[in-house]
């Protein structure tokens, strides 16, 4: 069985919200890094490679849907499953990240279980072949 954690990259502007689920998602056993804008988001995923990036959509300089389309062009390890987590309506938000390449769209608040659920159905997609979204 692998016990490997599952590697989460938060990243958020709001720090108090990305800290705080920062701190729940380590309390359920994944390890967990957090940005809080769109440029350390990209350093941190190209420095740590996470399985999963919890991306804002609406971040001043660089907004999420840029963070995504930057990371998505990389291969592995960099290549990570990237759910939407945002404020905005996720009527608005939601073509526009699918259009992105996200794996998932939440709105802000999810519930804990949704968050983690998400988190857990995007992990165990082990797709490498960049084409491929969800």
């Amino acid at each position: 069985m692998d016990e490997t954690p599952i590697k989460v990259l938060v990243v958020d502007d709001d720090a108090d919200g990305a800290t705080a689920i920062s701190a729940l998602l380590e309390c359920y056993g994944f390890s967990v890094e957090t940005a809080f804008s769109g440029e350390a988001a990209i350093e941190s995923a190209m420095n740590s490679s996470p399985d999963v990036v919890i991306l804002d959509l609406a971040m001043p300089e660089i907004d999420g849907l840029r963070v995504a389309e930057i990371l998505l062009q990389h291969d592995e390890p960099v290549y990570p499953k990237i759910i939407a987590y945002t404020g905005y309506s996720c009527g608005t938000a939601y073509q526009a990240a699918l259009s992105a390449g996200f794996h998932k769209i939440l709105c802000k608040p999810a519930p804990v279980e949704i968050l983690i659920g998400a988190i857990l159905e995007v992990a165990r997609r082990r797709t490498t072949d960049n084409s491929s979204r969800y």
